[in-house]
């Protein structure tokens, strides 16, 4: 066994040494305490691969030393293993409640533990006016920690120690550390970027950088918007989008209203409108002042869709599989979509996991639904979650594909994948138009519809635009 030299060792805890050359990692100590590092939990299949395998200690003058596998051979840089790491976390993390206190009282329980100190970051920052994104002037720390943020934590999975100290040129020197109680943010906040960030991870990197880093403290006060160089107000126009979204809706969605406003909202409204693609036609807005968009990405977040509102009798047995719970049109959405249909025989030609389905057999002046779906596994769920809201005797189900032999019927319901491309979607929509007297269409936001299309826009609880429905 080649073993490091001992000038290669170095310390790192009180009773384990490291060392390590460009292929091999040696960790050092007594047999005990090394076995005790061996004796992890059991992490999520998700994580299984940031832990690496180990040969068996070996003895050599009093010592034992156990040969690591070199996680960061792979990498050159440490950042794209912490992205790797949190983005292995994405769906591993529970929300805690959503808590509302003063800046101060948030960073007090945030580690690393530290004194939030005014006079010496101010003094930092007047030698380095240059690097600053905002003005001094308008900065004032002492009001800034006296403001109430609303923010939800999230706990999950965290290494307990990803600090620059555990981090070699190639990668991290062990993951065996990771604890399933830990907060977003807490193990790569030295190495994040805090632009876009969610507000409880952009709450660790302020907290590191207080410390460690008051330029990037500096720019974390920014990206949270606790701090800005804008006016207070601003005026509000809009100047183009697409005809089949009311001006109305689209002021749900941007989180405004037009005409003089607070500049902040009117910022993050800017950033709404470039990122969001309604109906293939950009959304313009005009300001006066002009501005610049402030990031809003958390507005973009995905949300977790809670089971009892995809069907509110969830807990008596409904089924579906992750594809359906991601897919499936919430039941109130599905009900208000379905009581606007007055036909007594309706098509549903994408069933899936049943919720359209269902939302149109529970209409009472409804004879009959012909659901098709050719997935037999979400075919049996669906018939298993009718059969839950006890109007089964209603529905027809064919495990078939519509394509094949579309049935007559004076109204069809379509939502089809929407992995399909645009001009799939476009076909398919034409053929159905021609087939079907009457019918809709659930389509994303972004779908290029006709411009003298009937659309209607539905959206989440936080007003974030979910899908469109396209009527004919």
């Amino acid at each position: 066994m080649n073993l490091p030299s001992p000038n290669s060792i170095k310390h790192h805890s009180p009773r384990c040494s490291i060392a390590h050359s460009d292929e091999i990692i040696w960790r050092i100590g007594s047999k005990n305490d090394l076995e005790k590092e061996e004796q992890t939990k059991q992490f999520p299949i998700e994580l299984e691969s940031f832990f690496p395998n180990a040969d068996a200690c070996t003895p050599y003058q009093e010592q034992f030393y156990r040969q690591e596998e070199y996680l960061g051979a792979i990498e050159i840089d440490p950042q794209i293993l912490i992205q790797k790491w949190q983005d292995a976390r994405k769906d591993l993390w529970q929300e805690l409640p959503l808590e509302t206190k003063p800046l101060r009282q948030w960073l007090k329980q945030i580690q690393p533990p530290c004194a939030l100190s005014i006079k010496e970051i101010q003094k930092f920052w007047k030698q380095n006016k240059a690097t600053l994104p905002f003005k001094l002037k308008d900065c004032n720390l002492r009001k800034i920690l006296d403001t109430p943020i609303q923010i939800q934590l999230h706990q999950g999975y965290t290494h307990n120690a990803l600090i620059p100290r555990r981090i070699r040129e190639r990668g991290f020197i062990c993951w065996r550390y990771a604890s399933d109680k830990g907060l977003r943010g807490v193990d790569c906040a030295p190495y994040l970027s805090p632009e876009g960030q969610p507000l409880d991870i952009q709450l660790h990197i302020l907290k590191w950088a207080w410390k460690n880093d008051p330029i990037k403290l500096a720019e974390t006060l920014f990206a949270m918007n606790l701090v800005t160089s804008i006016p207070q107000t601003a005026e509000l126009q809009i100047k183009k989008h697409h005809p089949a979204i009311s001006k109305a809706q689209l002021l749900r969605i941007l989180g405004v209203q037009e005409g003089i406003g607070r500049s902040t909202l009117i910022a993050k409204a800017l950033y709404r409108a470039k990122k969001l693609n309604i109906g293939g036609i950009p959304i313009e807005l005009e300001t006066a002042p002009p501005l610049s968009p402030i990031k809003d990405s958390e507005f973009f977040l995905p949300r977790k869709r809670r089971p009892t509102e995809l069907f509110s009798r969830w807990n008596q047995g409904c089924q579906l599989d992750e594809e359906g719970r991601y897919s499936v049109t919430p039941e109130r959405h599905a009900l208000r979509i379905a009581k606007q249909v007055q036909h007594p025989v309706i098509v549903d030609a994408f069933c899936g996991g049943g919720g359209n389905t269902i939302a149109f057999a529970r209409q009472k002046h409804v004879q009959k639904v012909l659901s098709f779906e050719i997935d037999p596994a979400r075919m049996r769920m669906a018939q298993n979650n009718a059969s839950i809201y006890g109007i089964a005797n209603k529905i027809s189900f064919h495990q078939t594909s519509i394509l094949q032999n579309p049935p007559a019927a004076p109204f069809v319901f379509l939502d089809p994948p929407w992995e399909w491309s645009v001009e799939k979607l476009d076909a398919l929509r034409k053929q159905f138009q021609k087939k079907y007297p009457h019918g809709m269409m659930k389509l994303p936001i972004s779908f290029p519809f006709p411009q003298d299309a009937t659309c209607q826009f539905y959206l989440t609880e936080e007003n974030y635009p979910s899908f469109a429905l396209l009527q004919w």
